[in-house]
């Protein structure tokens, strides 16, 4: 198993907490992001981590992972950070892919290795309650997932435009979902 970390963006959402360092290495309850990410990795088994950066990315040289620069992050979405990993991504490996700023116990972590299908996806269902919280309008930032009766993706990562369908397409997990 291998491990992608997208964490080249230079998170402006979050200035001044990101004026002079990447997202990934924001801290929470004293202890960056990242770090969080990488003890959960290899507490599951995964020690093949490698990253995308490209903002301030002398700062990510102290951890033991594999850098793959993205000279292009201030222009790039997340696809194209995920491809300057390109070489990484060779098919003969299991390969688990994550944002750098995002914490998430073991217990997702392992649902997911667990997943005997060829692409598993954690989702947050409470993510409206979450985002609600933090800004008016949850719709101008949020994505789209959605899934048919027999959970196949059909759509994920662009504009979410409808709350209410998307809000259908989480019941549709849930129901077919085990806690």
């Amino acid at each position: 198993m291998k491990a992608i970390i997208l964490a080249a963006g230079q998170g402006t959402r979050l200035s001044p907490l990101t004026d002079r360092k990447p997202k990934c290495l924001v801290e929470l309850s004293g202890k960056p992001l990242l770090e969080y990410q990488l003890d959960t990795l290899r507490a599951c088994g995964i020690n093949d981590i490698h990253i995308v950066d490209g903002y301030c990315v002398d700062q990510l040289r102290q951890y033991d992972i594999k850098l793959h620069l993205n000279p292009r992050y201030a222009e790039a979405n997340m696809v194209n950070t995920l491809f300057a990993a390109e070489e990484v991504m060779t098919g003969n490996m299991d390969l688990f892919i994550a944002y750098g700023h995002i914490v998430y116990e073991s217990r997702v972590l392992r649902a997911l290795l667990d997943c005997d299908v060829p692409i598993a996806l954690a989702v947050d269902r409470e993510w409206h309650r979450y985002w609600s919280a933090r800004m008016d309008n949850p719709l101008s930032d949020a994505e789209t997932w959605k899934l048919t009766n027999g959970n196949r993706i059909t759509e994920l990562g662009k504009k979410l435009r409808d709350l209410e369908k998307n809000l259908e397409a989480s019941k549709i997990f849930r129901a077919n979902t085990l806690d």
